[in-house]
């Protein structure tokens, strides 16, 4: 009896060895990927905008979600910004207040004057899918130490973005991930989620970087007038994977992890560690956003968008 025990011991630490064994081998191998349940950050009337402060700078982020008859928008702020007063229009673009001259608002369905430096803050509103030409005009007071009082607006534009996400191989042979460096696409995200750190990118020729888990610039995105993309390692990196999104940001595909499904990308290079990446895109010079002088000649300077 007792030498069964003793063998039954031996081959438990066999199988324990070949594991860790195996567990050795892979761990610096690609990750396969699977699918998964899926959803769309678009999912039941979505959508994301930019908060631009002073006409030029990105102080933050505004998201909607149209749910029945509920719309919420939701305000967030980027690095020191915060937010003092909240001016916000959802309805038919008839209905907007103003007058020959300038955006009245005062008379917003959404007037919060003293809101005290928030760097977060939503808003439910009725929402009618009757209405004639609904639009939504997203308007912040907002402060930084190093910029000042501003005034900032929502531009949800239905420009084109782009997105990477790449598996790259360090000097040392570990295999890990990295992301484009840009507008930040979740920027609530746990730190363990690998799209933390995503940032979509505008459909606009210039070079970009691809940042890791750590912040390091691992490599580059290099896009040209002629639509030509590279993506480059820096260092002594080697890009093996590569997955390029192209479009509306509203309409990528998340998963259970509430993270894109980089490998359903319509762009994609899998498997090759000794030559740049390099895709062909369509650049788009369409420009959807529509601004106060363009739409009414009014002085003041702001975005509204079609809902």
């Amino acid at each position: 009896m007792k030498t069964k025990i003793n063998l039954l011991k031996c081959l438990s630490l066999i199988m324990i060895g070949i594991g860790i064994i195996l567990s050795s081998c892979l761990k610096n191998e690609l990750p396969a990927v699977e699918d998964s349940s899926q959803t769309t950050l678009k999912s039941a009337g979505m959508g994301v905008c930019d908060l631009i402060a002073g006409q030029y700078m990105y102080a933050g982020m505004i998201s909607y979600t149209i749910e029945g008859d509920q719309i919420t928008v939701h305000y967030t702020t980027y690095d020191e910004w915060a937010i003092q007063e909240v001016h916000l229009y959802v309805g038919p673009i008839a209905d907007l207040p103003k007058n020959k001259k300038a955006i009245k608002l005062g008379q917003f369905p959404v007037s919060e004057d003293n809101l005290g430096g928030l760097t977060s803050v939503s808003f439910s509103l009725p929402f009618d899918d009757t209405w004639t030409e609904p639009i939504i005009a997203a308007q912040a007071v907002v402060y930084s130490p190093d910029e000042g009082t501003q005034t900032a607006w929502g531009k949800c534009c239905n420009e084109k973005d782009f997105v990477v996400k790449v598996y790259y191989q360090d000097a040392s042979g570990q295999i890990n991930h990295a992301v484009s460096e840009g507008n930040l696409l979740f920027p609530t995200a746990n730190s363990w989620q690998w799209c933390s750190l995503m940032g979509s990118i505008a459909l606009v020729p210039g070079t970009y970087h691809l940042i890791n888990p750590e912040l390091e610039i691992i490599g580059e995105i290099r896009l040209y007038e002629d639509g030509i993309l590279d993506i480059l390692p820096v260092g002594q990196n080697t890009i093996c994977n590569s997955y390029v999104f192209v479009g509306n940001v509203t309409e990528l595909m998340l998963g259970a992890d509430d993270c894109p499904t980089f490998y359903n990308f319509p762009y994609a290079i899998e498997d090759i560690c000794d030559a740049p990446h390099q895709y062909s895109l369509e650049l788009s010079e369409e420009n959807s956003c529509i601004s106060f002088e363009e739409a009414f000649g009014s002085k003041k300077w702001g975005w509204f968008s079609f809902l």
